[in-house]
């Protein structure tokens, strides 16, 4: 039988930095195969190039035997290729029917038949077991919604191949199983399945076959079940890496105190209430849950980024004052790496010295009268990179450098220097496997040192991999915290879940 995606030979090349080097790929109906590598190795270039988004220097695309010359994504959209982008394009004030519906060509402006499309689209997602509400809108759906939407809107347009870009970065334990139940009922209707993902345990949750690539060649092909999770990773690193840090710290005492702390969201609603913890010197306190439960709102009171209507936040024994600023709180050693670094983090446009002093220009070392000592920075900023394995021009701007190299940027920035508190939200999200591990290894050597690290992560393995304590954050209440050696994954995601 003819494989359903066939790709040969592909060759893609942006100026001298040749991204894919005689790649090939093929795929059948029904199957699912994992796709791996680090940042920049060459995968997001490659499916590109499956999606309609990029045309291949070399080599030949065919779907079902018949070769194919893809110039957008709407000549793959018609020849049954679907892509799920990690960031989802929606429209958060229209209803699902809508979203789906936009640039559909079956769509009449002049006598659009909302409800009867909708009536499509539910009958659609119901058959391939997908809990989509054609007429709810999508600013109400959470992360799992809004990814099931997107899966339902390829499959309207008729896509008998799915690729799936980092499909758990954001999802809870609970809708992740909800996603693999939903990958397997599509396989079952012979729907094939490329799926990216830096997650190990996704891979071997799904997938029947794996493609490695490394610096955009193919190093590793075939059979899931041929390969342990050591191999894969050596594949993808080409050497061994630590893929766990050791924990050795011995707890001091509160740094932080929160008691019955409530906080609102930007429209007035309530976040969370009675939120009450403490947080240790020399630990990794960790807060888990489903995106849009507070987390965020809760690193930006702490922060000084939000104001808290209720409650106290004390640090090292001195009670904030609710007016008391970011900068404020800086000063006293509270650091943050915030949820979006694109949009919180980072200046784009701008050096590295100058997104490292985003955090610290206000220190003495970094001034002089009204002057700033960029010099001074970018000294620091040489040390960060040699100590964290940056990889990039210390010259050029950071919007330059992958994103892991962005996020090890902004990890040495906040804890570098006096730093005796760090929020830290979702520090390795969607980074490839040799950075998580530097990463978390970073976290534990300064947790060992004596930071205090609220974790903020909606991943379970990383919280039982290098968390302390955990607590879980839903529906607008806390509950926890409490020691790992006493829970279980389990318990944590039914917490979650609501349990």
């Amino acid at each position: 039988m003819l494989p359903l995606l066939d790709l040969h030979n592909i060759g893609k090349s942006f100026g001298e930095t040749v991204a894919l080097a005689g790649v090939d790929l093929s795929i059948g109906a029904g199957e699912v195969i994992g796709v791996l590598g680090e940042n920049g190795a060459g995968k997001s270039t490659l499916m590109n190039i499956a999606s309609g988004l990029l045309e291949p220097d070399s080599g030949t695309i065919r779907i079902n035997g018949e070769p194919q010359h893809f110039t957008s994504p709407q000549d793959a959209a018609e020849a049954g290729i679907g892509m799920v982008h990690q960031h989802y394009l929606l429209v958060p004030n229209l209803t699902v029917t809508e979203n789906i519906m936009l640039g559909d060509p079956r769509l009449n402006p002049l006598r659009p038949r909302l409800a009867e499309h909708g009536a499509e689209i539910g009958a659609l997602a119901k058959r391939v077991g997908l809990d989509v509400d054609p007429f709810e809108r999508v600013e109400r759906l959470d992360m799992g919604g809004k990814q099931r939407v997107e899966i339902v809107k390829a499959l309207h347009r008729g896509a008998r191949l799915l690729i799936l870009d980092e499909p758990t970065t954001v999802l809870s334990e609970r809708e992740r199983q909800q996603l693999y139940d939903v990958i397997r009922s599509l396989t079952d209707d012979g729907v094939a399945i490329i799926l990216i993902s830096h997650k190990l345990d996704d891979i071997y949750e799904v997938c029947d076959r794996v493609l490695v690539l490394r610096a955009g060649h193919v190093v590793d092909h075939g059979p899931l079940a041929d390969r342990s999770r050591v191999e894969l990773v050596r594949s993808m690193v080409g050497e061994e890496i630590e893929t766990g840090p050791a924990k050795t710290a011995v707890r001091g005492e509160p740094v932080l105190a929160v008691s019955g702390l409530s906080v609102r969201r930007d429209n007035g609603a309530r976040a969370f209430s009675d939120v009450t913890f403490d947080l240790r010197a020399g630990e990794i306190l960790a807060l888990a849950g489903i995106e849009g439960n507070g987390q965020e709102e809760l690193a930006e009171s702490l922060t000084g980024l939000r104001h808290a209507d209720g409650g106290d936040i004390t640090v090292e024994g001195r009670t904030l004052d609710r007016s008391v600023t970011a900068l404020s709180r800086r000063r006293q050693g509270m650091r943050h790496m915030p949820h979006d670094r694109h949009r919180r983090g980072i200046l784009a446009s701008r050096s590295l010295a100058d997104n490292f002093l985003l955090s610290h220009w206000h220190e003495g070392r970094f001034r002089r009268w009204s002057w700033i000592r960029r010099g001074r920075a970018q000294a620091e900023v040489a040390t960060i990179v040699r100590e964290f394995d940056l990889r990039g021009s210390r010259r050029s701007s950071i919007g330059s450098l992958s994103g892991g190299n962005q996020q090890k940027l902004v990890a040495g920035r906040e804890m570098w220097g006096s730093a005796r508190i760090l929020v830290a939200a979702h520090p390795t999200r969607g980074l490839d496997v040799r950075t998580v591990a530097a990463l978390q290894d970073r976290l534990v050597r300064h947790r060992n040192e004596g930071l205090a690290i609220l974790l903020i992560s909606s991943d379970l393995s990383e919280i039982w991999q290098i968390a302390d304590r955990v607590m879980v954050l839903t529906h607008g209440r806390l509950r926890g915290p409490v020691p790992l050696s006493e829970t279980s994954t389990h318990e944590i995601g039914a917490w979650i879940s609501g349990g």
